[in-house]
């Protein structure tokens, strides 16, 4: 019993995203867990994937790099990736200049943190 509590994690946040998607506020848990399990097992594939792709190249460690080579032909995919790194990248200078500076910064420019 122990084991299947920590098996599925993100079971409210998963509610949330099915609602928000038009199913309804409350699904049976078997739908959310099914869920979870499908993401996890898709998570797993493209993290074996992105790995198998920086051996490729000859590197130890996978990148941003590879992950955005397996979706290359999602551009969709690609942005919403590209736009979270830049927003990761965001809040960490943020954090680590205590300010608002490159927040302020890439608000003016929406496309400064990509490449």
């Amino acid at each position: 019993m122990e084991k299947e509590k920590s098996k599925y994690r993100y079971s409210s946040e998963i509610q949330q995203m099915m609602f928000v998607f038009g199913e309804v506020s409350e699904p049976s848990l078997e739908t959310i867990n099914l869920v979870e399990d499908i993401v996890r097992s898709q998570v797993i594939e493209i993290i074996i994937q992105a790995a198998a792709q920086a051996s490729k190249r000859g590197s130890r460690y996978m990148s941003a790099e590879d992950l955005i080579f397996l979706i290359r032909h999602d551009r969709a995919k690609v942005n919403r990736l590209r736009t979270y790194l830049s927003w990761k990248d965001v809040r960490k200078n943020a954090k680590d200049s205590g300010g608002n500076d490159a927040a302020e910064e890439i608000m003016e420019e929406p496309n400064a943190g990509l490449t």
